[in-house]
């Protein structure tokens, strides 16, 4: 397999960087600050929560300096820092970058012209102190214990467990009613934060309210705005065959991943990424290429293809030597893939794993 060619390093916009510098110096000295020099003669901040506590848009240069020199000591905010300069909306004249208040862990987005601020945008991430569950901070799971003990239960055994009783004998804190979109998000940081909740919808599964009342649905919002929390966006373009399976069916998926990295395989809309790529090769190739790029299991639904997809499952089947999970109706079924990953690893080797990811996410050409 030959070696891709080494990625340089992209460097933050130089003007953004510039401007990050004299807005953080102006916001230590607001009194002193030049305000005509860090924001345009027309200019709007938008600011959710993190120097305002509320979400609120100023507009005018006049309302900005008062906003801050009000504001501006107690809020603490130091450590301006340009973002990923690969993100979208990043170019000479705009760009992303995040900073710390005495509170808070936040994030930006400033567009400029001629070197002063057009629209600025910020907003609070997480509370110091208060930091969401996950990554060093994810309590070990129920299934991961390194040691006998009477009594243990397994991971699958606590979550039928916290199903079972969460609005019956456990009550939540917080009760959210409507299961799309946006009762899923706030479901979802709302458990990070070690809140329980509990999710009430008219409709009988994830989804139905947009099955119910559309055959299909289409962005009305650029995509990487409309991404689920820990979940990315799909990158690729989803072409549903008529076969059952409708827009947004992988939603469900969602509602069962807090302790799963979930990968959506499609979206209309968005020009086609590495995902449209690898789901062409054969099957070998393609269990290959998401185990190397950190996928520990493979869903799917069976409505999405002919046949009930008889063919893609037994070609993984084969590949992999497991038997899939499959779910009471048939429609769903799952790989673990954790076993053909440690496999893979020692075929390809610890080099070749790390090589086929970066082919994978970069290499498309």
């Amino acid at each position: 397999m030959a070696t891709p060619e080494a990625i340089p390093p992209v460097a933050a916009p130089a003007a953004v960087s510039a401007w990050l510098t004299r807005f953080e110096e102006a916001l230590n000295a607001p009194a002193r600050a030049d305000w005509s020099q860090l924001f345009g003669d027309e200019c709007y901040w938008r600011d959710f929560v993190a120097f305002t506590w509320n979400i609120i848009t100023l507009e005018g240069r006049d309302a900005i300096a008062a906003m801050v020199k009000q504001q501006g000591g107690s809020v603490g905010a130091t450590d301006f820092k340009a973002g990923d300069p690969t993100l979208p909306m990043t170019d000479e004249s705009q760009g992303w970058f995040t900073f710390n208040t005495s509170t808070a862990r936040c994030r930006g987005h400033v567009q400029l012209r001629g070197g002063r601020a057009y629209v600025l945008i910020t907003t609070m991430l997480e509370l110091i102190g208060h930091e969401e569950v996950g990554g060093s901070l994810r309590p070990r799971p129920d299934g991961i214990e390194h040691r006998a003990e009477k009594g243990r239960r397994t991971w699958l055994h606590g979550r039928m467990e916290s199903a079972r009783t969460l609005g019956h004998s456990v009550q939540p804190y917080c009760l959210i009613v409507g299961g799309g979109h946006n009762g899923l998000m706030l479901a979802a940081r709302l458990k990070r934060l070690g809140v329980p909740a509990l999710v009430v919808d008219a409709m009988e599964k994830p989804g139905d309210g947009w099955r119910a009342r559309y055959d299909s649905l289409y962005l009305h919002d650029p995509v990487f705005l409309d991404h689920f929390p820990y979940l990315p966006f799909p990158e690729a373009e989803l072409d549903v065959p008529p076969y059952g399976m409708v827009d947004y069916d992988p939603l469900r998926g969602y509602l069962h991943s807090d302790d799963l990295y979930w990968g959506y395989g499609g979206t209309r809309g968005r020009a086609a990424d590495w995902q449209k790529q690898v789901v062409q090769q054969a099957t070998p190739k393609m269990l290959d290429a998401i185990t190397a790029v950190g996928f520990d299991g493979l869903w799917i639904d069976t409505l999405g293809y002919p046949n009930h997809a008889e063919v893609i499952i037994a070609e993984v089947q084969d590949a992999t030597g497991e038997s899939p999970i499959v779910s009471p109706n048939g429609r769903f079924v799952f790989f673990d893939l954790r076993e053909y990953q440690r496999e893979a690893e020692q075929r390809l080797g610890h080099t070749g794993v790390q090589t086929l990811k970066q082919r994978t996410l970069r290499d498309l050409g």
